[in-house]
């Protein structure tokens, strides 16, 4: 379906689909990354006048791991995505960067949930992106907007 997503947003899309996250959990990823890029979805993504790069707006010992997780050294949205899906769901000894289990508890608690999309979202940024401004309204709208559009995209209207 053309004219819903931009190209940035559908690679995004596609990125998380290949590295393993379900359908109906891309509303609260993609809402983050909007948040986290400004919008532009782009993996070469740097922060204004801090350390994050990429989508998921990695920085200290994340960006540290995923740039060993890159032994290669290229830096796309598939690796990104695989990255992330594997910090959650990787089993011990194979998760390029520790959560804790904590946290990768309460991730995967919450996308195999009922909960909304915006509590998704939340837990998404509180667990994972751990900003220190969460603007959490933001996302917890755009994960309202994503969620929208991917129906409309799935049924194909």
């Amino acid at each position: 379906m053309e004219g819903i997503f931009t190209a940035n947003e559908q690679q995004a899309i596609d990125s998380l689909l290949r590295a393993g996250f379900e359908y109906k959990n891309l509303a609260p990823l993609l809402a983050n990354i909007s948040v986290e890029t400004g919008g532009s979805f782009s993996e070469e993504q740097k922060q204004d006048g801090g350390p994050g790069r990429g989508m998921f707006q990695f920085e200290k010992g994340q960006l540290r791991d995923y740039n060993n997780f890159i032994s290669d050294g290229e830096n796309t949205k598939d690796k990104q995505a695989k990255f992330v899906h594997s910090n959650i769901y990787g089993e011990k000894g194979s998760r390029p960067h520790d959560l804790g289990w904590r946290a990768r508890g309460m991730l995967s608690d919450s996308f195999k949930g009922q909960g909304s999309v915006q509590d998704k979202a939340q837990v998404f940024s509180e667990q994972y992106e751990k900003p220190s401004d969460p603007h959490l309204e933001r996302r917890r709208e755009e994960a309202d907007r994503y969620n929208r559009l991917l129906f409309l995209n799935k049924v194909g209207l």
